[in-house]
Parts: structure tokens; sequence; C-alpha cells
């Protein structure tokens, strides 16, 4: 009776302890799964987060986490870059004195936005046959694109871009907007 507990017992140990070494060899897919779009945040990174690659490579270990240097009329500033395989996922922007989160870019479909529209959707299949009052004209290094807020959101916006005849600065009439596509999904906190 004794050895017959044993062997339920050796049996049932190995049992958890694959058990266990699976969950734990999923759990960073799953983190990495899990990056979406929401009114909230990208992923875990949420208003409160802080403009610093530790903390975003905690919160994200199915990444990598990395500073990096952009520049825009001559002055250079850090963000953050999310990749994944080799790809970026989205850039962290800092506001003024780097201690918090200004936006976050995504330009990859991979993330997942829970809001609905995607990389690559039309300007028309978001904000129908007019012109949304939620849209301005890119400056500076977007010249030429569209900067749209989605009609349900506080935080989120969509960077279009498209051919335009029109004028720099400013809006293109809705035939023509309505061909743009998204290239990149912004989070503001």
């Amino acid at each position: 009776m004794n050895d017959c507990l044993e062997k339920h017992r050796d049996i049932f140990s190995y049992v958890m302890l694959a058990m266990a070494l699976a969950v734990s060899a999923a759990a960073p897919a799953r983190a990495a799964e899990a990056l979406q779009i929401t009114e909230t945040g990208v992923g875990p990174i949420v208003a409160t987060t802080p403009f610093s690659v530790q903390r975003v490579q905690q919160l994200l270990p199915g990444y990598a986490v990395k500073m990096d240097k952009r520049s825009t009329e001559g002055e250079s500033y850090r963000v953050i870059l999310v990749t994944r395989q080799g790809r970026t996922l989205a850039t962290i922007n800092p506001a003024a004195g780097e201690k918090r989160i200004f936006s976050i870019r995504v330009g990859s479909g991979q993330v997942v936005n829970k809001l609905g529209p995607k990389i690559g959707s039309n300007y028309a299949s978001i904000f129908g046959p007019t012109v949304s009052a939620g849209c301005h004209a890119g400056a500076e290094e977007l010249s030429g694109k569209v900067i749209c807020s989605h009609p349900k959101s506080k935080h989120v916006s969509y960077l279009l871009s498209g051919r335009s005849n029109g004028l720099d600065g400013s809006v293109p009439p809705i035939a023509t907007l309505s061909k743009f596509v998204v290239e990149e999904i912004i989070w503001r906190p």
C-alpha cells in the first residue's frame, strides 16, 4: 500500500512540476501578446508610468526595450523604443523633464487597437464621409499628414498619410482625405 502511495505521490509531483514549467514558459509569451491600445494606455503602460527604460522593461518582459534619440528642428531628444523580433512596435516620447510620458506612437499592426481602427485603415472607414472636427494638419516633420482624434476617445488619435495636392498646413478636402490611411496610432495620457 505504501509503495502505491509513493508511486502516486511521485507521479503527482512530476505532473505538478511539468505544469509549473509549462505555465512559467508561457508567461512571457502571454505578456508579449497582450500589448494593446486602450483608452487607459498601451498594454500595462498607463498615465502614471514614468519615462524609464527600466520600468517599461519591467512592464513588458516579452519585448526588447531601449533608449534611442530622435530630433526635430535640430533639437535632439530621447525616446524609448519597444521592439519585438527586431521590429519597432512603439516609440515612447517623454514629457518635458523626462519624468513622465508625453505620448506613445504605435506604428505596427502587431499592437491591437481595442478601439477598432488598425494601421492601414482608411479615413473614410473610421470617420465617414465628412471632415471630422477632431482633425488637424500635421506640422514640422509631420507636414503633409493629418492627425485625427478618435471620435470616442480623449487619449487616442490617428496619424494619417496619403497623397494630396493641397496646401501644406491644411487638411485636404474630403475626396482626398477619405483615401488617407492610418500610419500610426497615438496614445496620450
